[in-house]
């Protein structure tokens, strides 16, 4: 006969306990899963409930274990089984202040699970970046009544797991700085370290002195880029590393990455860049005018690990800014177990149209691969033919309200730029001689009552999403 361990009776004691307050039919709240689902940990799915049980802490949030669903219905990719602020608090915004009672920034910085709506639309200009420190948090975006929130001045950085971020614009420009002083990694959105079962979807980044998007500054995993435009990052600019225009980075050791129906425009480089010690699948995406030496680079400077990445049905196009000939570099540097495989990419080039891979005399062998090294997830593959309509109208923040009297006109120029093959990089967005077209748009302010649903975070139908998230996906679905 097989005996338990004390440490097994102790887990299987805690697992009965929580059972039977699934069962109690006094029991209506939930039991939420605390553990780290973080890919290569060994963590017992209670694990982090006995430290938190155990700690002095104020608040111990049960949520009930359930099936495994999308963060929102239709959402693939790696990190979107992600709860995010499922079965949490909800706080409205109701201000557009950088600070203070009914800012975005305090209801990011509440530690509790935390779904943010918006009873207020228009521009809020941040005096410093906004840092998500604590986890399960969704920030809906489409919330807002038109024309929906714009971030100025200064961007996001996700510092925790769990989140969902959707249509919102980020446009930092340069006219802030870091707390150091630098422009350094002054980006529209960035993933830290921890960083872990992240989705943003439907997100307009543009105007970063830095990245517009990056994964950088340590170990995370799980993170889902779809639906959005990450455009005009700034070239000769304020970064001190001149010029500096550049599209998403995905920095060493960022791990499982999706990068999925976006629109990448006006960027010179790194559209994207995919550094070590990462998995990457890339489809349906339109790039645009970007490229000084190539599309997409593969590099390992920090010697991070091998690089795995698979890219299908991904569209490039030249715009008079273009220079690139090739789609694809894969560095010398790259691990020697680097994988990588691509098909049914399609390059619209003005210019001389050569083969789509780039490799130096020095880049190992045998990194092109025949078969995928990544899992697909489910994930829809466009044909590359369909790629240019699709992503103009799907990508970015609201775009159902593009055309009409509230449309953002700085999203609704590049999609425009991106028809006709005009447009070029820019240095600056106001007061130099290659700026942006239009400048800041001019700011307008909307107010709308936010009606919370009877029972929140009870689950009417039954399909493991909470009241609060059916009237989350219905008012995205109005905006998209």
């Amino acid at each position: 006969m097989k005996y338990l361990s004390k440490k097994n009776l102790i887990i299987l004691a805690i697992e009965t306990f929580l059972a039977m307050l699934v069962c109690s039919t006094g029991f209506s709240e939930e039991i939420r899963h605390y553990s780290s689902t973080k890919s290569g940990t060994n963590n017992h799915p209670y694990n982090d409930f006995v430290k938190i049980a155990s700690a002095k802490v104020p608040t111990i949030h049960l949520l009930r274990p359930k099936r495994r669903i999308s963060v929102f219905p239709g959402a693939r990719g790696f990190g979107t089984e992600t709860e995010a602020g499922r079965g949490g608090i909800i706080i409205r915004v109701t201000n557009l202040n950088d600070n203070g009672a009914g800012s975005l920034r305090e209801a990011v910085e509440n530690r509790e699970a935390r779904i943010i709506v918006f009873e207020v639309g228009g521009t809020v200009e941040l005096k410093s970046n906004i840092k998500i420190r604590d986890p399960y948090c969704t920030i809906a975006g489409q919330t807002a009544p038109p024309p929906g929130i714009t971030i100025k001045h200064y961007g996001i950085k996700i510092a925790s797991h769990d989140i969902l971020i959707q249509h919102l614009r980020i446009r930092p420009g340069d006219k802030g700085k870091t707390r150091d002083g630098s422009w350094d990694n002054l980006d529209a959105l960035q993933l830290n370290s921890g960083a872990q079962n992240i989705v943003i979807d439907h997100v307009s980044a543009s105007w970063a002195v830095d990245e517009n998007i990056s994964t950088w500054a340590g170990k995370m995993d799980n993170a889902t880029f779809s639906n959005c435009i990450i455009s005009e990052g700034l070239h000769n600019s304020v970064h001190t590393e001149q010029p500096h225009s550049k599209g998403l980075l995905i920095g060493p050791n960022s791990g499982n990455i999706s990068i999925l129906g976006n629109l990448m425009a006006h960027n010179i480089d790194r559209v994207p860049q995919i550094q070590g010690g990462n998995n990457v699948i890339a489809v349906n995406n339109l790039i645009y005018e970007g490229g000084e030496y190539e599309f997409v680079d593969f590099t390992d400077p920090y010697l991070a690990g091998p690089v795995n990445a698979y890219f299908e049905s991904n569209l490039f196009i030249d715009g008079p800014s273009t220079s690139a000939k090739h789609i694809f570099r894969l560095d010398p540097n790259l691990h020697p177990e680097s994988k990588f495989f691509q098909q049914n990419n399609r390059h619209f080039n003005r210019l001389n149209h050569q083969a789509p891979v780039l490799t130096k005399d020095k880049t190992p062998a045998g990194i092109q691969v025949d078969l995928p090294p990544v899992p697909l997830l489910g994930i829809a593959i466009l044909d590359v033919e369909t790629i240019e309509a699709h992503v103009l109208s799907t990508a970015g923040a609201r775009p159902a309200e593009r055309g009409t009297p509230v449309a953002d006109p700085v999203d609704e120029r590049i999609i425009q730029q991106v028809r006709t093959r005009t447009g070029k990089q820019i240095d600056c967005v106001e007061g130099c001689a290659n700026s942006a077209p239009g400048g800041w748009p001019i700011p307008t302010k909307s107010r709308r009552e936010f009606t919370i649903p009877i029972n929140p975070n009870g689950d009417r139908d039954g399909d493991g999403y909470t009241n609060i998230e059916e009237v989350l996906h219905q008012m995205a679905t109005e905006v998209e």
